[in-house]
């Protein structure tokens, strides 16, 4: 697998509908627990467009609220939840959605796929009867069809099994087939290769961009790999801490990372081929909610900050990119040149953990 972004049409990806509107707008979300953490934002100012046919990644590091992004936008938020702002589907705003909206939002607009299919899967039940379930809501295809669209060989076992009687890429498949089942016009992926070797892995991303180029469907990619981003995803949002850090064009934001968090994430980054002895880790880890610094939340594991980052920096934009940081990681850093360098066939291993290597 490579680091090297490719063009929509080498990715094979749908071709944006830029001339309609958004088809999700999420505007100044904050998301708090308040009796869990305080009046601490957990998801601090998000603003965020994805366009019908577009593919966005969110990547950050387990904790920094990639996933909690992912449930705001289908108002899956748990009761626990307060949370200000907007976020619009189609341009209505989700949270004035009667019960029966959202039940037709939630899988004839929006489809999840969750990143543990075992879990997400009831083990009592067979495929058949969960595939049962979700058609009877008005699928446009049988239980037979999704699974062959999604490369499952032997339907009629499958459809006979539990969950459990079958493989962690079959089950993932299963679930992209149940996200699929009434055409949605957007894909919610929150980390859905993260239980899986990486022969699978690749088929799963392989399948998923396959399927949203004859579909076109919109999808929000949460993950913590940017190797597996930087294949088929047309903007990528950095998220640190529930703030979001950098965002822009994928192939600008790899080639050229601007906030010392990006950076770090690349130099985390290590392609197999080079047989380098060790990873460089971003030091020490993303801190709990209820001790999120204020200011820049990085600052305490970033050897550019100063007394300047004890206040927040605000979001610009330049062009199609957004920074927050006083101190800008310049041109030339051993990261950019990696992913210039990035060759088709490079395996990637990356470490957004701040210690461990993923593989």
């Amino acid at each position: 697998m490579t680091l090297r972004p490719t063009s929509a049409a080498h990715r094979g990806g749908p071709v944006t509908d830029t001339a309609r509107g958004p088809l999700l707008t999420v505007r100044d979300l904050r998301v708090r627990f308040p009796k869990r953490y305080g009046d601490v934002a957990v998801l601090d100012g998000i603003d965020l467009e994805i366009k019908l046919g577009e593919a966005v990644a969110v990547v950050g590091e387990s904790g920094c609220g990639k996933s909690l992004l992912g449930l705001s936008a289908a108002n899956l938020l748990p009761p626990t939840a307060e949370w200000t702002g907007t976020v619009e589907f189609r341009g209505q705003d989700v949270r004035a959605m009667s019960r029966q909206s959202l039940r037709r939002m939630r899988g004839a607009g929006i489809g999840v796929v969750y990143q543990d299919a075992m879990s997400s899967l009831n083990p009592g039940m067979t495929v058949s009867a969960q595939m049962r379930q979700v058609c009877g809501l008005g699928a446009t295809s049988t239980p037979e069809e999704l699974l062959t669209s999604v490369g499952l060989r032997d339907t009629q076992r499958i459809l006979r099994s539990r969950p459990y009687q079958l493989s962690g890429g079959q089950r993932q498949r299963i679930l992209i087939a149940l996200a699929l089942a009434r055409d949605p016009d957007l894909i919610i992926a929150d980390e859905p290769t993260t239980a899986l070797d990486v022969t699978v892995q690749r088929q799963v991303i392989e399948l998923l961009q396959s399927l949203r180029s004859s579909r076109q469907f919109a999808m929000l990619f949460v993950s913590h790999d940017l190797a597996l981003v930087s294949q088929f995803a047309s903007r990528v949002v950095i998220l640190y801490a529930g703030q979001i850090v950098e965002s822009g064009p994928t192939r600008a934001v790899l080639a050229n990372p601007r906030h010392p968090y990006t950076a770090g994430l690349l130099q985390a980054t290590v392609s197999l081929e080079e047989r380098r002895p060790t990873l460089a880790p971003i030091p020490g880890q993303v801190r709990t909610p209820a001790g999120f610094l204020s200011g820049c939340r990085f600052r305490e594991r970033c050897a550019r900050a100063d007394e300047a980052c004890a206040t927040r920096p605000a979001l610009k934009v330049d062009g199609a990119r957004r920074l927050a940081c006083y101190h800008p990681v310049t041109s030339g850093a051993s990261p950019e040149t990696r992913v210039a360098e990035a060759g088709e066939g490079d395996s990637i291993a990356t470490d957004t953990s701040a210690g461990r290597s993923q593989p």
